[in-house]
């Protein structure tokens, strides 16, 4: 009987284009000895040839959802309530129909004449963002205040920790507005009930995964 060879187990790769950013990722997929090193499967720098806390978070979610359909399956199941009849409705809809939401103007309007163009944030800039905090929002802006318009013309920034911490605090509002309508990974699920009843629910990934 010949021997089988280990090399055909080879990791499985696939390569993706990022949503967002457009750069083109090779992931590797995990093998069932990962699951035994919880810490490796956590990093997923082990699994993807960029720095994973350099992503945006639309596109971090696009490489889990890589990773996570090629472990379970394309078709995903979603359970949802019948408006009419209160039934449970099983439906199901396919990873690579995956959509991202509205990308936000990353323009600020600080005031008349005034402009601060922000960088979309990686998971770096917000590992520890809270919405509701105005202190963690201004850490963020510290972060990602990419260039600075006045009267039209773009303008040389020194200090801009000094810049932002000069600003009016009107402007904490609109950033937080910017970091909370990040786009993030959408389904689109059409919802039939037995009894007639049809519906479009878009769900996330994150919901997904909840």
């Amino acid at each position: 009987m010949k021997k089988f060879n280990l090399d055909i187990l080879k990791p499985k790769s696939k390569k993706i284009i990022l949503p967002q950013s457009g750069v083109s990722v090779t992931v590797t997929l995990p093998r069932v000895k990962d699951s035994y090193n919880k810490e490796k499967l956590s990093n997923y720098d082990n699994y993807i040839d960029v720095d994973f806390s350099k992503l945006s978070i639309v596109d971090s979610e696009y490489i889990l959802m890589t990773i996570y359909s090629e472990q379970t399956d394309v078709l995903w199941t979603h359970y949802a309530e019948c408006a009419e009849c209160g039934a449970e409705v099983v439906s199901t809809y396919n990873t690579d129909d995956a959509q991202i939401g509205t990308i936000p103007d990353n323009k600020i309007n600080v005031f008349d004449g005034l402009d601060i163009v922000l960088k979309y944030p990686t998971n770096e800039d917000i590992s520890k963002y809270r919405a509701e905090c105005d202190d963690q929002t201004i850490d963020v802006l510290h972060k990602i205040v990419q260039s600075v318009f006045y009267n039209g013309e773009e303008v040389l920034v020194d200090d801009v920790h000094a810049f932002v911490d000069n600003l009016p605090n009107s402007v904490v509002g609109k950033v937080a507005g910017f970091l909370n309508n990040q786009p993030t990974v959408l389904f689109d699920v059409n919802v039939a009930c037995e009894c007639g009843n049809k519906s479009a629910e878009t769900i996330t990934f994150a919901e997904h995964l909840s």
